[in-house]
């Protein structure tokens, strides 16, 4: 189409200028105007595949670019596909830890609870051994009951958790079977019964016995429990309970040979008691 146009145009023009010109140049204007229609054409033509070409690679680009998309498309499906599988896996998953989480807190409160309630019944073994403590002889007591009272507190107010009371205790009450056991000897300032104080020896054989001797030997004394919790000094002893109380001090003084020494049951805390009460 667009050649015939191109022909008829330069057809028109040459019309209209051969009425004056010679046949030889007419000819030669034909020629040149073919040539020149010719270049022309070529030109369009190339033009013509330029754009088909493009057109062509356009086309091919947009096939790639597609197939290149759909393939995406179907990995990321694909891909979302086994998130989908993972992500309900780990939903499973978590689920199964929460409700083992939950065991464990019941199961751990559970333990508090026993943990609470062993410590209230080691803070009631206190009380108990602060007890026997107060009505024990009055050797360091302040110090012993003070240290059983430190627990039971630590014990009531969670400072201490009931294997480190259980601890704690146990020692305590290991110490106040020794003190049973123990036969110590001290100088002590001894207040007499009529109020003055003296520099003394003072003997204590377990929980059964507690004398005193001044350095001159001059004043004796025997504890007697006036009540639970208290005592008082008996000095009025016959001269038989002074010579036995001089020779059982001497002896673990080593001012004399080693050798059996008895004290009498009337000496001690509790038959004095007895006696009293008779």
């Amino acid at each position: 189409m667009k050649k015939e146009i191109i022909l008829l145009s330069a057809l028109m023009l040459f019309a209209a200028g051969s009425a004056a010109a010679s046949p030889q140049d007419t000819l030669a204007q034909l020629n040149q105007i073919k040539e020149s229609l010719r270049a022309e054409i070529s030109g369009i033509e190339q033009k013509v595949r330029n754009t088909d070409s493009l057109a062509r690679n356009e086309a091919q680009r947009f096939t790639e670019q597609k197939q290149r998309l759909e393939t995406d498309l179907v990995a990321r499906e694909q891909e979302n596909e086994t998130l989908g599988k993972r992500l309900n896996e780990l939903q499973d998953e978590i689920r199964s830890l929460s409700a083992q989480i939950e065991g464990l807190l019941m199961q751990q409160r559970g333990i508090d609870a026993n943990m609470s309630f062993l410590g209230k019944r080691l803070a009631h073994h206190c009380t108990e051994l602060q007890n026997i403590i107060q009505q024990s002889l009055p050797w360091n007591r302040g110090m012993r009951r003070a240290r059983v009272v430190a627990l039971r507190n630590d014990l009531l107010s969670e400072a201490a958790d009931p294997l480190e009371g259980f601890a704690r205790l146990n020692a305590l009450i290991a110490e106040e079977i020794s003190f049973g056991d123990d036969i110590v000897l001290e100088q002590q300032s001894v207040q007499r019964n009529n109020g003055t104080l003296i520099n003394a020896r003072m003997l204590r054989i377990g929980n059964l016995f507690m004398v005193y001797v001044d350095q001159a030997e001059e004043f004796y004394g025997v504890l007697s429990r006036s009540s639970d919790t208290t005592f008082i000094w008996r000095e009025d002893l016959s001269f038989s309970e002074r010579e036995q109380i001089r020779n059982t001090i001497r002896v673990k003084e080593g001012k004399r040979a080693p050798g059996i020494v008895t004290l009498p049951l009337t000496l001690s805390v509790e038959q004095q008691e007895e006696q009293n009460e008779e």
